[in-house]
């Protein structure tokens, strides 16, 4: 008898005990709710487990959400990291390169039209060059329509051999580059090019004869002049009358690529005579800058569903708990005995904007939690 006294108290013991319900923290901003209800603060994020462990046939929960939470968000932007350009012309200026000129002056405005509209800073300088060094031309930095004007005064001269002194108007252009630069420090960075217009071999600065063709001074002079960001540019003639009539005279595409190969700068060869697709030889820089800004993420929605949608009642599944949520009232539901899924999605809309008076919402946060019941 006493044995089943002992039994009976026991069993008393147990049904008196309380049920074990999920608890869930309050979060910042919210108020202490009852231990069935589910808090759904700010600092909640998706890779949390949610379990809740239904212990009876019936069981209600709520839940309650944050309205607005702040977020470290990001925003990108497209930074110009171009350099400015300065451009010097090199251009034979003898009889026959008469139309080739005037289409430089043309080209020269086009180009330098096309590189504004892309928002480059651009200075254009110009040399010309003839049979002999004492019949240069040369035209300081200026805008583009000021050195169309320029261009336009100058006469042509007439050669009396069939090679030019090339090689010396780009020594010259080299100067009024380093000259240029070192006056305006603003522009130490610049990105600078030569382009070299002619439809003639070129000699070197030092013959007499004009009848040594080798690069190997010009080459070194570019190395030496350590001009930062240099390219070189040649719109050149396939022949020339020099080829047939000099005996030694090499093609001027051969002197140009011997040029760039010796001196090691960046450059290619253009079209001759030049024309405005001169503009395909420069190229832009940009970089994605990515800066932290704070947000405001706003409740959009927010949805209880089984996974399945089976035995489930209307008062089970919310497809909308966001006006309750707004208000900071729980939304409640109630897994009904009859239940065959054990498996619910709750899945939260968030507007993400950098404040809470922008119209636009160019983030959205969706986070989905998985809750399983197990009976």
């Amino acid at each position: 008898m006493e044995k089943r006294l002992t039994l009976l108290f026991f069993f008393l013991l147990l049904s008196c005990a309380p049920v074990r319900k999920f608890q869930a923290e309050p979060g910042a901003g919210l108020e202490a709710y009852k231990k069935d209800t589910i808090a759904l603060t700010c600092d909640v994020e998706e890779s949390d487990e949610r379990n809740l462990q239904m212990l009876r046939k019936a069981e209600d929960y709520q839940f309650v959400f944050e309205p607005y939470c702040p977020k470290q968000g990001t925003q990108s932007r497209r930074e110009d990291l171009t350099r400015p350009l300065n451009i010097v012309f090199v251009l034979d200026i003898t009889g026959s390169m008469r139309d080739s000129v005037e289409a430089v002056k043309t080209g020269a405005l086009d180009l330098a039209r096309k590189l504004r509209a892309h928002n480059w800073d651009v200075r254009f300088a110009a040399v010309g060059f003839a049979d002999h060094i004492n019949e240069f031309r040369t035209i300081p930095f200026l805008d583009a329509e000021t050195l169309q004007r320029y261009l336009g005064n100058w006469q042509m001269v007439d050669g009396d051999d069939f090679q030019e002194a090339g090689q010396a108007g780009v020594s010259i252009a080299l100067d009024k580059l380093k000259d240029f630069i070192r006056s305006t420090p603003e522009r130490k960075d610049s990105r600078n090019a030569l382009i070299y217009v002619s439809d003639a071999p070129t000699y070197a600065e030092d013959s007499v004869d004009h009848q040594d063709f080798s690069v190997d001074a010009l080459a070194k002079r570019i190395k030496d002049s350590k001009l930062a960001n240099l390219s070189f540019f040649y719109s050149v003639a396939e022949t020339s009358e020099a080829q047939e009539t000099v005996a030694n005279a090499p093609s001027l595409v051969f002197q140009m690529e011997e040029l760039l190969a010796k001196s090691e700068v960046m450059g290619t060869r253009l079209k001759f005579p030049l024309d405005g697709d001169v503009l395909n030889s420069f190229s832009k820089t940009y970089v994605t800058v990515v800066e932290e800004r704070p947000e405001i993420c706003e409740l959009k929605s927010a949805s209880f569903v089984s996974s399945t949608q089976q035995g489930i009642s209307s008062k089970d599944s919310r497809s909308d708990l966001l006006p309750l949520a707004m208000q900071k009232k729980a939304a409640s539901f109630k897994v009904s005995p009859d239940v065959k899924t054990n498996l619910y999605w709750l899945t939260i809309t968030r507007c993400c904007k950098s404040s809470e008076t922008s119209k636009d919402c160019p983030n959205f946060d969706v986070i989905r939690f998985q809750y399983s019941f197990s009976k």
